[in-house]
């Protein structure tokens, strides 16, 4: 299990931008998904919604273009299709369409799965519009999505975003790598989590998820509806009555809540928790809190430093390129330039809340550069 990072020197600066993100994450169970369900989940993710006939379609599109003489049956699809439905990863919409067809929607667990698992996995055809650039679909398809909105518009603006298809082609990769690597830590984190936990079969006793969710916002320093708080009391009234009940099983959840005493080894680096009162969150909501809530805010700042500067990396080694060619008056200039893509670079340029971001780092930056060189001098 990881532990508890500091987040201090970088709260005030970000202001904590993906607790939102966090907070939503904080319950979700990651399971196993077979080949054949990734790719269902992915076309789900790509379009605007979707019938498990439509699948089937799609997927014997991609099979015969793949030169397989065999393809999915629509008893198998549709079985697939009601297992992501089951494990929460799509919805069924509300809309109405022709023969009475049932449509699914990617939800965020969705999405994040789908973003883990397919990133960089060739088109599979799945797009309705035949000139759209299915690369983006995941974006493009689901910016209404928490997972698209706490992302991706806490680190471009709409606008920009709007533009992908104008942007170089190395920032959007780029992009996509993050959103890539965003998920694939949060699955991480919340699979070591929830697998630690589910040793003491306490699930059924466990408050809804939307209530978890709501409690780990309140333990972030907002404010929540009594009911939150009572809710939170009535599980604590259950978890105690379960290791009342003296039998065998629940030995060892007694022994993993009495080491959970000491709660204040959890909240040292956790500056937001000086402000709540005394009385202890119950088992395990703290230790949810710190090791995915907290702990997954502090890396997705990571990912984004790192994206930004890999991103500035790549242009200044290129601007310096660009100049040794405009020396030489190579007749390659022309090509490399728009390989460059200034104009696209002019859109990013613009975006205020990546330039807000990266003047914040490159501050960052240069103290830790000028104290180095200080220190080695």
């Amino acid at each position: 299990m990881y532990g508890p990072i500091s987040l201090c020197g970088i709260t005030t600066m970000l202001e904590r931008r993906w607790l939102r993100y966090s907070w939503l994450a904080a319950t979700y169970r990651p399971q196993v998904l077979g080949p054949t369900e990734i790719d269902i989940l992915t076309i789900f993710a790509k379009s605007d919604s979707n019938s498990a006939y439509g699948i089937l379609k799609l997927l014997k599109l991609a099979a015969k273009g793949k030169g397989r003489e065999k393809s999915p049956a629509y008893k198998d699809v549709h079985k697939r299709v009601k297992r992501l439905l089951e494990l929460g990863l799509i919805y069924q919409t509300e809309d109405h369409f022709e023969r009475g067809a049932k449509h699914y929607r990617v939800t965020p667990y969705g999405l994040i799965a789908s973003l883990d698992k397919d990133i960089f996995i060739p088109s599979l055809g799945f797009c309705k519009e035949p000139n759209y650039d299915d690369d983006y679909g995941q974006i493009t398809f689901n910016a209404d999505n928490i997972i698209i909105r706490s992302l991706l518009y806490e680190l471009l603006e709409q606008e920009t975003i709007s533009k992908f298809g104008e942007l170089p082609d190395y920032f959007t990769m780029r992009i996509k790598q993050y959103l890539h690597d965003c998920c694939s830590t949060t699955i991480d984190l919340c699979e070591r989590f929830w697998r630690g936990i589910e040793r003491f079969k306490i699930a059924d006793i466990l408050p809804s998820d939307d209530m978890l969710q709501k409690y780990m916002s309140y333990l972030g320093g907002n404010k929540v509806e009594q009911k939150v708080i009572d809710e939170i009391k009535e599980y604590e009234e259950r978890l105690q009555r379960r290791l009342d009940n003296g039998e065998v099983k629940d030995k060892e959840l007694a022994n993993e809540v009495g080491k959970y005493s000491d709660w204040s080894e959890l909240t040292d680096n956790v500056p937001e928790f000086m402000s709540l009162p005394d009385r202890k969150p119950p088992y395990p909501l703290l230790k949810l809190y710190v090791f995915v809530v907290s702990n997954l805010d502090a890396m997705l700042e990571a990912k984004t430093r790192s994206f930004i500067f890999n991103f500035v990396t790549f242009v200044g080694e290129n601007i310096k390129y660009m100049q040794s060619l405009v020396a030489e008056k190579t007749e390659q200039l022309d090509v490399d330039l728009g390989y460059l893509g200034i104009k696209g670079l002019f859109y990013i340029a613009r975006d205020r809340r990546f330039m807000e971001l990266l003047k914040a780092f490159k501050r960052d930056f240069d103290a830790g550069s000028e104290h180095l060189i200080d220190v080695a001098s």
